[in-house]
């Protein structure tokens, strides 16, 4: 490991590692520097991942068992369901989030890019408006551009001096509280045309096997219901909710929505 590098970068999460790849890939000297363990990079749970994504990113469609079984159709909604639109096919891949960023991480090492982990960055080190170096506990390490991939950490931009333009933090509007619940179904799929969900998940009904309804607007943020097909009679609710000191606990809505449907 050198002390001198042209790109440094702060996490080596899907956005990190495909960056520092495709530089690294490009002839660069990259440092990519990680808190966790290689192993316990990404999170342990099913997301939707666009396929424009992948295409944008230009990286390779996901293959099982990172991709899992995915679904037949999704239907957005205004929070109030008195609006709705059917995609006519299904736009997504369902993602193992782990194994994706397992993958992303070994292309970008064999890319080129070296990877330290357990490594906590401290602070980004400025001159003249301009990062020149990234202080770890690994050492000091001089760079020519420093990438903060941290997410909502923001170990690098939380150490800017001021005036430079770049937030530390994010405002609290700009975070989401999000709770999820995956339940044994009944098997019933949900009655055409009507609202079975009172009190806290008022405007939300069952979804059908294989389909996702997605609502979009209630309390800052969105909520979704899913119900699988792949020989299990499983249901997922989840709701995000915007952060604020009037904001429910996400955890309330999904609860209403259980206690309503008997799941």
């Amino acid at each position: 490991m050198k002390d001198t590098y042209d790109v440094v970068v702060a996490g080596a999460g899907c956005a990190g590692s495909v960056f520092a790849g495709r530089m690294a890939s490009r002839g660069f000297r990259v440092l990519l520097l990680e808190r966790e363990r290689a192993e316990a990079i990404g999170r342990d749970r099913r997301d939707l991942i666009e396929n424009d994504a992948f295409e944008l990113s230009c990286v390779e469609r996901p293959t099982a068992p990172e991709a899992r079984p995915g679904f037949r159709g999704l239907e957005v909604l205004t929070h109030d369901s008195t609006t709705s639109v059917a995609l006519s096919d299904f736009p997504y891949t369902v993602v193992d989030r782990r194994l994706l960023a397992s993958r992303l991480l070994a292309k970008a090492t064999g890319s080129g890019a070296e990877l330290v982990t357990q490594c906590i960055v401290g602070s980004a080190e400025v001159e003249k408006g301009t990062v020149t170096s990234v202080a770890t506990d690994h050492g000091t390490f001089r760079c020519r551009l420093a990438v903060d991939a941290s997410g909502s950490e923001r170990v690098l931009c939380r150490t800017f001096p001021r005036g430079m333009g770049i937030p530390r933090q994010l405002s609290s509007r700009d975070y989401l509280s999000i709770y999820r619940e995956t339940r044994a179904s009944d098997g019933r799929d949900e009655r055409e045309g009507q609202d079975e969900s009172p009190g806290l998940s008022s405007g939300y009904g069952r979804a059908k096997k294989g389909y996702i309804r997605f609502y979009v607007g209630r309390n800052g943020g969105y909520s979704w219901v899913q119900a699988e097909d792949n020989g299990e009679s499983r249901v997922e609710f989840g709701a995000a909710v915007q952060d604020g000191p009037s904001a429910p606990d996400p955890r309330d809505i999904v609860r209403g929505w259980v206690d309503a449907h008997g799941a």
